[in-house]
């Protein structure tokens, strides 16, 4: 068989034809052309090997390899020599093999330097010194040896050959070429027959296992899609290494989305409603001894037709993510009341009793439910959140009697919110369910409710003795005023990173107004005020006219104060009837003097009446 190429192009290229279908393909790049010559020869012993030969050294052999796969050639190895192997493995994810240098080609080329006069020294990388120096140790052979390191060391060191009267190089093809310029004679290391019928028969080994565990691969992925639960793996980078879906629906894109959360362990079982399907997905870090330092992300996922909105109204799902940028959004988070209280969460964390969040309408027992699964033992799995107050009939007959209800998984995180809105007769049904079916052993169950109301008090008894409940009890920030004044100023400067315009300061009188506040609306009223206050602060300050027109428009918004008294009423409805020419202050010591006199001097009482605390009562009589 002739060459493809003329000699004179400087590569020499010949394909061997295969006699067997499963022949092994070999792309062989070769240094020099003696080399490429002695493959051919030594090729022909073998009846399953195809091999494409290509003189071509260093950068030019990448170039040349890369032309042959770029044509469409498919190749199970590739073997080469030295440096030029070297950058083969930088650019192929084919195996590349070593073409070796074995201590009887060394020999060899020794012997044949014998011949010649003058100071002798070995020239190369190290697969070819190693070899040469264990040579010389054994031998005595008196040899000088130089490593190479990079290419770039090739002329620095015959330059140092030549000043030390070196006359006889021991070298490899690299080498050769710059110790003929430096007026040097160099004795080519050149691999032998044995050395190359080595390499063959490790071409043959390593394809047949590629080919054994290729196969092995194939039917795993043949099972594996045929499995109704679906498959992917991604690397750490979000590039998908095995996907068994592949419908472009979104699915993949969210998966490839939350994979640094599941690396992190903060994952492990979400739900993701998609394109009009539920998915049910698990995530785990994996990792293989094949593959050290370098683990993946698995996802498991099965999707089965998403419930009509209408029957999850009043139900949403969270991952502990979500969950985390929830809470840190709310005011809540700002308190530090999560210090009085995260003794008791904790203890309920570790033991899996239930949680039980009690307070006044916002004070903040959704933040507490968010932290309470944050800090949990089953944080990487699915919160299902469940709003009494905002369901449907149609949510409640889901809720309690579907078989897809949140009651009936495992190992999960539910909240039952605001039972304190439903009627009796739908939470006779929800307390059975959850007592008759164990979702309180099968899962982490945290209720919060609103104290005050009609059969209220009732139900929590019955929660913290049926269930064994660990009570958790809020307080109104009307109980805290001193409170008021360090939370404004840190909701303030959150605003800041939030929201375009700046306050600056809020006027002294201005604090103290609201510190003064009810507040009947707790933390939730007191976040919507001071962000309304701070966007329609003018010269960057909020005033003291700002913070009164602000308030006196809560009196439509919440007509009843904290216990169901008229906000109004527990001001000023026993002022005196004709308060023309009196100050706000008159006014307010005449209400306070009035609500003191009906409780019979009780202040404590007054100040309940009123909406306000003990101490901006006193504060009120001593002005």
């Amino acid at each position: 068989m002739m060459p493809s190429r003329a000699a004179s192009d400087g590569i020499l290229e010949r394909n061997m034809v295969c006699t067997d279908a499963r022949g092994v393909r070999i792309l062989a790049i070769a240094p020099y052309q003696g080399l490429a010559i002695a493959l051919r020869r030594v090729a022909d012993e073998y009846a399953n090997v195809g091999l494409t030969c290509i003189v071509g050294n260093l950068s030019a052999g990448v170039t040349a390899a890369q032309e042959q796969v770029s044509a469409g050639n498919a190749y199970d190895v590739i073997i080469s020599r030295g440096g030029t192997a070297d950058l083969l493995r930088e650019s192929f994810s084919l195996p590349v093999i070593d073409i070796p240098v074995s201590a009887y080609d060394v020999l060899q080329a020794i012997k044949l330097s014998e011949g010649l006069k003058g100071r002798r020294a070995v020239v190369g990388f190290t697969a070819i010194t190693q070899t040469a120096d264990t040579l010389n140790e054994i031998m005595q052979l008196g040899l000088d040896i130089f490593t190479l390191v990079d290419t770039d060391d090739v002329s620095t060191v015959m330059g140092l050959l030549v000043e030390n009267d070196y006359q006889i190089i021991l070298c490899d093809v690299i080498s050769a070429s710059a110790a003929r310029d430096a007026g040097l004679n160099p004795v080519l290391i050149t691999s032998g027959g044995a050395s190359i019928r080595q390499v063959f028969d490790e071409a043959l080994r390593q394809t047949r296992y590629l080919r054994h565990y290729s196969s092995e691969n194939a039917l795993l992925r043949t099972v594996i899609n045929r499995q109704p639960q679906r498959c992917a793996i991604f690397r750490k980078d979000g590039s998908l290494m095995l996907g068994t879906y592949q419908t472009d629906d979104g699915v993949m894109a969210y998966l490839r989305g939350i994979v640094n959360e599941v690396m992190a362990g903060d994952v492990r079982v979400v739900r993701k409603s998609l394109g009009g399907t539920l998915w049910t997905i698990r995530g785990e870090r994996v990792s293989t001894s094949a593959i050290p330092h370098n683990d993946f992300c698995a996802f498991y996922f099965t999707g089965t037709r998403a419930t009509p909105k209408r029957r999850r109204a009043g139900m949403s799902s969270f991952s502990r993510t979500e969950a985390t940028k929830a809470y840190d959004r709310s005011l809540y988070a700002l308190t530090s009341d999560i210090g009085r209280i995260s003794a008791t969460i904790d203890n309920s964390n570790q033991t899996g009793q239930p949680l039980l969040i009690t307070g006044e309408y916002g004070t903040g027992r959704t933040a507490v439910a968010l932290y309470a699964y944050i800090h949990g033992l089953h944080a990487d799995m699915p919160l299902t959140e469940v709003d009494c107050g905002m369901m449907t009939d149609s949510s409640r007959d889901f809720l309690v009697n579907s078989s897809r209800s949140p009651l009936y998984t495992r190992h999960e995180v539910i909240h039952i919110k605001n039972f304190n809105s439903s009627d009796e007769g739908f939470l006779d049904s929800l307390f059975s369910t959850i007592a008759q079916t164990g979702v309180c052993e099968r899962n982490r169950v945290i209720f919060s409710c609103d104290p005050h109301g009609e059969h209220v008090h009732r139900r929590i008894a019955y929660l913290k003795d049926k269930f064994q409940c660990v009570e958790v009890q809020l307080i109104a920030l009307r109980e805290q005023p001193e409170r008021v004044a360090p939370l404004t100023s840190l909701y303030l400067s959150q605003l800041r990173s939030e929201l375009p315009n700046e306050v600056l300061r809020i006027d002294g009188a201005a604090m103290r107004l609201l510190g003064e506040y009810a507040w009947p609306g707790n933390l939730v009223q007191m976040e919507r005020i001071i962000r309304q206050l701070y966007l329609s602060a003018v010269d960057h300050v909020i005033r003291t006219v700002d913070v009164r027109s602000a308030l006196a428009l809560e009196r439509t918004t919440y007509p009843q104060g904290p216990t169901g008294q008229d906000v109004a009423q527990t001001s000023s409805a026993h002022a005196p009837t004709d308060m023309s020419g009196l100050t706000l202050a008159q006014v307010d010591r005449l209400a306070v003097e009035d609500a003191v006199r009906r409780n019979g001097g009780n202040q404590s009482a007054a100040a309940r009446e009123l909406g306000i605390s003990r101490t901006t009562l006193w504060r009120i009589r001593r002005q």
